[in-house]
């Protein structure tokens, strides 16, 4: 029975990974400078999202 929960919970693990990697859509992050966000963000008429972080 132990293993029985052991495989079926690995076999789910990764069902879920592989369809998380298969999905296109959704947020897609791209590393630019201010100004190159700027620019995408105009011509692609979405807003702009800054993450900022330090190591203080």
């Amino acid at each position: 029975m132990k293993k029985l929960t052991i495989i079926l919970s690995m076999f789910f693990l990764l069902t879920l990974s592989s369809a998380k990697n298969k999905d296109e859509k959704g947020i897609q992050f791209k590393d630019v400078n201010m100004e190159e966000g700027l620019e995408l963000a105009a011509k692609e008429g979405k807003i702009l999202f800054v993450d900022l972080f330090t190591s203080w």
